[in-house]
């Protein structure tokens, strides 16, 4: 491991002249090391030690200056006379075995193993709300148009925990065409969908909402690409937790889709997401090897290998998002 005096420059001053230019050189190698590793640091001001900025070393620039990404994912120029202490990285590879593993992509390496993820993976729960979170038409007979409408299924609050505990991130998808048709205002579909938070106890990261319909009068909300199933909806969402959690990334294989329609599966098939139907998810049926959720489980007593990448994915238990 580097420390500050490997390549500090506190003891500069007192080397010999003809020697100075051989320890830039050798400092100037170590930095590029830890460059070439995106090594994770952190950087003192010598003239002011209880000032520094953690993150990871992501370059050189021509003038003397360091190129540094903090944990909020802003990045930072630095001068090189900073002191540089290189941190034990959480994201080291592990050894399962007779396996290393990737701790970005949970994949194990090999021959042709490349990691380009941006950050930590982390699984997505994509659910459709209507007849899946809460009861919708096929159940009350009626639409959901206000809060009083709104009767949460309280199969879905307990596996929505159960995702949560075990790290994952929940988006809710719903398409509100009756926005565009005016059936019901926004103020309305946002009341509903506050209370539909309220009562799962404040469990979804995100929820997006498609208010357009292609019956509507006019083209503006007639037309869209967030309308399921259309991806866009599944996508904006996306994007906006990367911006919410810049330390985190959502691959598509690390993701479930669930819903009761034919559009949801359709949406989930063109965001390359896997699906389950609302019913099954609800029921609780479980993989007997990881105790995760499988749309195609065995008949019951016969052990199968678990199929979706997101079974395997372990991380830090996400709390809730307070209200």
């Amino acid at each position: 491991m580097t420390t500050p005096n490997d390549l500090g420059r506190a003891e500069f001053e007192h080397v010999p002249p003809d020697m100075k230019a051989l320890h830039a050189m050798r400092r100037m190698g170590a930095l590029s090391r830890l460059v070439s590793r995106r090594a994770r640091v952190r950087l003192t001001n010598p003239h002011s030690p209880g000032h520094g900025w953690t993150g990871r070393i992501v370059g050189l620039a021509d003038h003397p200056t360091i190129l540094i990404e903090l944990d909020n994912g802003k990045r930072h120029a630095l001068p090189q006379a900073f002191e540089v202490e290189e941190l034990v990285d959480n994201d080291a590879p592990r050894v399962e075995g007779d396996r290393v593993i990737c701790s970005r992509c949970q994949l194990p390496y090999g021959p042709d193993h490349n990691c380009f993820l941006p950050g930590r993976p982390v699984k997505v729960l994509y659910l459709d709300l209507d007849s899946t979170v809460r009861k919708g038409y096929s159940e009350l007979g009626r639409y959901v148009n206000d809060p009083a409408d709104v009767e949460v299924f309280p199969a879905a609050i307990q596996q929505m925990r159960r995702w949560k505990e075990t790290g994952g991130r929940i988006v809710g998808v719903t398409n509100q065409g009756g926005i565009a048709l005016g059936i019901v205002t926004w103020q309305q579909v946002a009341a509903a969908i506050d209370e539909t938070n309220r009562q799962t106890g404040h469990l979804f990261d995100q929820i997006s909402v498609c208010s357009h319909h292609p019956e509507a009068k006019h083209p503006e909300v007639a037309h869209c690409w967030c309308r399921k199933p259309s991806l866009g909806a599944v996508a904006t969402a996306s994007a906006n937790l990367a911006r919410r959690f810049p330390n985190e990334c959502y691959p598509p294989s690390f993701a479930l889709m669930v819903g009761d329609r034919p559009e949801d599966r359709q949406c989930a098939e063109a965001a390359g997401l896997d699906f389950m139907w609302a019913t099954n998810w609800r029921q609780d049926t479980r993989c007997p090897r990881c105790g995760s959720h499988t749309p195609n489980l065995q008949a019951e007593g016969e052990v199968q290998l678990c199929p979706h990448p997101w079974h395997n994915v372990t991380a830090t238990p996400v709390p809730a998002v307070a209200k």
